[in-house]
């Protein structure tokens, strides 16, 4: 193969490669953001459904809706050493894999801590800030 081609071929802009990248950054904002419409009435499903419940559910949503932000801001600078230390490709497969287990577990919890806890790990797990 003559070295002119093997040239263009580097050269060539990566749109797979973008494509599969973008896809792997949108995944955060929805886990982020998917919990904002139903997180009421979630809390007041995992709390009890009382009326007592009804009066805290609005702090409690408040908790739910924000432990994946406040995880994430608190292991942002981790999962960048580790990145920097063991390359892009593993952290942002562990935070994809993470991010997919806490929310299949939000997703099943009975409890309200268990949803709180699954919460704080997705953002944990994040890598891909």
């Amino acid at each position: 193969m003559p070295a002119s081609v093997l040239k263009d071929e580097s050269k060539a802009f990566p749109y797979w490669q973008l494509t599969v990248l973008a896809l792997c950054r949108f995944s955060e904002p929805i886990a982020f953001s998917s919990i904002l419409s139903y997180s009421y009435v979630m809390t007041i499903d995992l709390l009890g459904g009382t009326e007592e419940d009804d009066k805290d559910a609005s702090f409690y949503s408040g908790l739910l809706v924000s432990a994946y932000a406040v995880a994430e801001a608190l292991t942002s600078v981790g999962w960048g050493t580790l990145s920097d230390h063991y390359g892009r490709k593993p952290v942002v497969l562990i935070g994809l894999g993470g991010v997919a287990l806490s929310s299949l577990i939000f997703g099943f919890s009975q409890k309200y801590w268990v949803a709180l806890l699954a919460r704080f790990i997705g953002g944990a797990l994040n890598g891909n800030v």
